[in-house]
């Protein structure tokens, strides 16, 4: 099997930061057509945009492996972390996805929502005929499953807030059964805005209209449950990598907890774009050194650098060290319950006196970009 000769150091960590590298290797996050550019060419000669979509259409091939950390929970209802994150996007599809320009694209979804007069209904239709990765139908019930499951108060997602637009969603996340009998907490379950019209077709109820609702379609925390195979999608139980089911371009062939992860094509991926590398082996590594050491002797195509190195890796990596703005803020969380902390005013005092530039510049080696934010 041929192994790609594809080497960079990413200089900042983001939430997309592996997902990033898997792009690069050709999975579905290129255009929204998924159609290679075509290339001005000379008369007589082979287009360029026929040679590329021959290509487009030849077999997965090649090998890339790649830094990553050790996910913190499998389970992308719950999972608020950036290593956790970057590999979902590699196993799994919401109903839309993100183009290279970060916006919404179908993705197991047959087209844009149909959105009620009100902007408070949008009904998404699925496309026909999909499957999930061992063939079983994947239904508009496992995307419902998907919101009730983030939504709940048993499954305690970390990223519920951002889908509190679903009726019935803030309730029941703070529902709990310490104060509320079995069939009220049924009740509130089935309160909340998300149902199953038929087999394709998923609708959702907002409190209020939101034209950014699409956006949230790509998430990781709407993404589908495989209902089939989880009884009861209120467990915090989640079936681990190598006996869950997908619905991305990739899928786990094999996974040893704190070393690696292998991928390999999804034969059942519905996306536009087909995957073109043949594996993906994900080496968790979590110190920065070891993986950039690992990167120098050849065992490693692509790491994160070590930022505490990144001077000395800017010059013996000129051409391979990437730097790039990322979605992810790195700050520090200040104990409100202590004092003087326990002060507004302290809090934005201090907040105001740290020199965000020279920090970067002197401690971070210009590695980040200074914000408020």
């Amino acid at each position: 099997m041929t192994k790609f000769r594809w080497r960079m150091l990413f200089g900042i960590l983001a939430i997309i930061a592996i997902a990033a590298v898997a792009a690069a290797c050709g999975d579905d996050d290129d255009d929204s057509t998924g159609n290679t550019p075509a290339a001005t060419t000379a008369p007589g000669t082979t287009p360029a945009a026929t040679t590329a979509a021959t290509a487009s259409n030849a077999a997965p091939s090649g090998t890339i492996t790649i830094q990553a950390q050790q996910f913190q929970t499998w389970d992308p209802h719950i999972s608020n972390f950036a290593q956790d994150i970057a590999q979902f996007f590699m196993v799994w599809r919401g109903l839309y996805e993100f183009d290279l320009n970060s916006k919404p694209v179908p993705s197991m979804a047959d087209g844009a929502p149909k959105v009620s007069a009100d902007g408070k209904v949008y009904t998404v239709t699925l496309k026909k005929g999909l499957k999930w990765s061992d063939g079983s139908p994947l239904t508009a019930k496992d995307f419902v499953a998907g919101i009730q499951r983030t939504c709940d108060f048993a499954i305690a997602g970390n990223y519920e807030y951002i889908l509190e637009a679903i009726k019935g969603c803030k309730e029941a996340y703070a529902a709990t059964n310490k104060d509320k009998s079995p069939a009220d907490l049924d009740t509130i379950r089935k309160a909340v805005g998300v149902r199953a019209v038929d087999d394709t077709t998923v609708e959702y109820t907002l409190t209020d209209a939101q034209p950014t609702f699409p956006i949230l379609l790509a998430m990781w925390p709407t993404f589908p449950v495989p209902t089939a195979k989880v009884s009861n999608i209120y467990d915090p139980k989640w079936p681990d990598p190598m006996t869950n089911i997908y619905d991305g371009p990739y899928m786990p062939k094999s996974y040893t907890e704190k070393d690696r992860m292998e991928l390999v094509p999804n034969p059942n991926w519905a996306g536009a774009t087909k995957p073109k590398v043949a594996t993906i082996v994900l080496r968790y590594i979590d110190d920065p050194a070891i993986a950039d050491n690992a990167y120098r002797s050849g065992e490693l195509d692509a790491v994160v650098a070590d930022t505490n190195a990144l001077d000395s890796l800017k010059t013996e990596f000129p051409k391979e060290l990437y730097l790039y703005p990322a979605t992810r803020t790195i700050g520090l969380e200040f104990n409100e319950k202590k004092a003087p902390l326990d002060n507004a005013d302290v809090r934005t005092a201090l907040s105001r006196a740290v020199d965000r530039t020279t920090m970067n510049k002197v401690v971070f080696a210009s590695g980040n970009t200074p914000t408020t934010s």
